[in-house]
């Protein structure tokens, strides 16, 4: 019996070690099917470029609509559905210094989880899309609201912590809970 315990108590501690080993870095995968398919062409406009500079402060971000399978990213979600959201990557700069760019790995799919901006349009507002932002330099992910102001103008309108527990993970900077990335930005298409 103590045996088996010991067996279960090792298996467990090694689990948070295997799921970061799956990560996705190498992932293939086959063409994926889907019981139902939810697309959402409101999402196309927010695609793009788009580059922004507020007091030293500059953020670009690269936005892409992707067809996400959720059980492949999340495979404790049952129902075989595809949604369209949008995934992409950032460039935070500070006075001419380079704070964290992830624009390098932007010919990464969705599924390799390189990305640092996942989100997709609000329901109340169709010209709004909100989600996550990885805030790496301060070992984050930060919630985003991003309004489509016209073809050429988007707005970072707020930033903010998402709630719950923060651990300091070894090798990464230590939590910090100020965000550094500039809000109420207008951003321009490149």
């Amino acid at each position: 019996m103590k045996n088996i315990i010991s067996a279960v108590v090792f298996l467990i501690m090694l689990m948070p070690l295997t799921l970061f080993a799956q990560r996705g870095d190498n992932l293939v995968l086959n063409p994926i099917t889907c019981d139902e398919y939810l697309q959402n062409p409101e999402l196309d406009k927010f695609i793009g470029i788009w580059t922004g500079i507020n007091n030293g402060k500059s953020i670009t971000l690269e936005l892409k609509k992707v067809k996400i399978h959720v059980p492949t990213l999340i495979p404790s979600f049952s129902e075989n559905k595809c949604y369209d959201a949008i995934f992409g990557f950032h460039k935070f700069i500070v006075n001419g210094s380079e704070i964290e760019s992830t624009l390098n790995l932007s010919n990464s799919t969705v599924y390799e989880k390189k990305w640092t901006v996942l989100g997709g349009t609000e329901e109340s507002n169709i010209n709004r899309i909100s989600g996550t932002l990885e805030h790496i330099s301060k070992n984050k992910s930060i919630k985003f609201r991003i309004t489509y102001i016209d073809p050429t103008h988007i707005k970072i309108e707020s930033l903010e912590n998402l709630p719950g527990v923060r651990i300091n993970e070894p090798g990464k900077p230590p939590y910090d809970s100020s965000i550094d990335i500039p809000s109420c930005i207008i951003l321009t298409k490149q």
